[in-house]
């Protein structure tokens, strides 16, 4: 008979065994019994055979407890140590070491490897051959003869086949994209290809300068479409103002016979002689400025000139009253986003680079930061005759506000220019005046929003 007792968590098993094979009650307690103990931790029985409750992970051991022979965990190891130490030795014996390799020199059948047959310094076998002290070929060019017999024979392509292209040179410098010409700001006055036909509408208006390139077209009809024309807002006949929009732009030759038609169909072009680029916006400026001035009459004259460019949605509903009634339809204005101690740029490299000579000052005047600003029209009078006196520059709103302050006029600050975020609700942009950064499709989403604000119940649900 056989019993197996366990004591604690430890692995002792007692064994009784009967030698007639049938229980003996007159045995003596702990005769006949052989005690195994083993290292290996054994969890208690557990009577629910397990379930609902997590083992924890045994620690392999080398030898069988039972049986006292290796597992095959300790013999996989001693495979692994035999290999790893037959490796080590055959590699110690003379895979590469000086001695095996200079025993290799020695042999003719190796020479014409380690040394080529047309070298003059070539091997002489029968001298003792002290492999450290063999001086290694230069194949970078201290010895031309050396590196010819060394280097690979360039096979030629077959025929009919393109030559692979070779591999770019990591020292090569990759050649440098081409860049815009910088501005020419004081190249001033231009001449002017197309003027606008502007109608004067019968009550005080105001101007709006869309500075913009020949080739946004998309992005001209739909301001067009938009906000600007007045017969395209509902409330521009109860409006104390009317306005106009006129693009300003430079010349690009493969726009010509687009920007005549847009001037035939529309009207509203205004266009310089001048290579037209995005950093050429001081000359864009000057040339509104300078049409306003001369060319409008006087019966015809603006009350204010909004300089903006044609990524900037206006919300006139709203501009309008603002004018009336926070600035009293004030004369001698300057209003944007006050930027205060600004600098000029003097990197040479970037496009709106401010020379000193042209700007010796190390800090501009208070001015409104672009590309949204507004003046007064008596303002823009003052500062025209003065474009030949005060040396133009690159950076446009900065140009503009030093303009200002040499005439006299101080800039007033208003938040309503701040260049804000696209807002996600879009109810939002029944309250804003300027929505910056939009894209035409984007502008003709807004202006649907402002215009038809009667439909969208949820944004006055909402209290907006």
């Amino acid at each position: 008979m056989v019993t197996a007792d366990f004591i604690t968590k430890r692995h002792f098993a007692a064994y009784e065994v009967s030698m007639s094979g049938e229980p003996d009650s007159t045995h003596a307690p702990g005769k006949g019994k052989v005690l195994v103990a083993s290292s290996a931790t054994v969890q208690p029985t557990d009577m629910s055979n397990g379930k609902g409750k997590k083992r924890r992970g045994r620690v392999p051991s080398f030898i069988n407890p039972l049986t006292g022979r290796p597992t095959s965990l300790a013999l996989a190891v001693i495979i692994l140590a035999a290999v790893l130490i037959v490796y080590l030795m055959s590699r110690a014996k003379g895979g590469g070491s000086a001695d095996s390799i200079d025993e290799r020199a020695k042999n003719p059948k190796f020479q014409h490897i380690l040394v080529p047959a047309d070298d003059p310094r070539g091997l002489n076998v029968a001298d003792e051959v002290n492999f450290p002290h063999v001086q290694r070929p230069n194949v970078a060019g201290q010895d031309e003869a050396v590196g010819k017999a060394l280097a690979f024979p360039k096979i030629p392509p077959p025929p009919g086949r393109k030559p692979l292209p070779q591999a770019p040179d990591a020292n090569r410098k990759k050649p440098e994209l081409p860049r815009d010409p910088p501005p020419k700001p004081k190249e001033f006055p231009v001449n002017v290809i197309r003027k606008p036909n502007l109608l004067c509408p019968d009550k005080p208006y105001v101007l709006f300068l869309v500075v913009c390139l020949p080739n946004e077209v998309l992005a001209r009809t739909a301001v067009r479409r938009t906000w600007g024309a007045p017969n395209g807002i509902a409330e521009a006949k109860s409006l104390a103002l009317s306005w106009r929009a006129v693009f300003v732009m430079g010349r690009t030759a493969a726009k010509d016979d687009q920007i005549e038609r847009e001037s035939n169909n529309y009207g509203d072009i205004l266009q310089g002689e001048f290579d037209d680029l995005s950093s050429e916006v001081t000359r864009k400026v000057m040339l509104g400025f300078q049409w306003s001035d001369k060319d409008i009459p006087d019966s015809c004259r603006p009350l204010y000139v909004f300089k903006t460019n044609i990524r900037v949605y206006i919300n006139l509903p709203l501009i309008v009253p603002w004018i009336q009634d926070k600035l009293k339809m004030a004369s001698n204005l300057y209003v944007g986003k006050m930027l205060r101690e600004d600098r000029p740029i003097r990197d040479t490299q970037d496009p709106l680079y401010v020379p000193n000579q042209d700007y010796p000052g190390n800090v501009f005047p208070n001015l409104a930061r672009g590309p949204l600003y507004m003046l007064s029209m008596d303002v823009v009078q003052r500062m025209v005759p003065h474009f030949g006196s005060v040396t133009p520059i690159a950076m446009e709103d900065a140009y503009v506000g030093v303009l200002a302050n040499y005439v006299g006029a101080p800039i007033t600050n208003d938040d309503h220019f701040v260049l804000l975020k696209k807002p996600k609700n879009f109810c939002h942009y029944r309250h804003m005046m300027f929505v910056f950064d939009i894209e035409p499709t984007e502008l003709v989403h807004v202006y649907k929003v402002v215009e038809e604000k009667h439909r969208y119940s949820e944004c006055t649900d909402r209290g907006f």
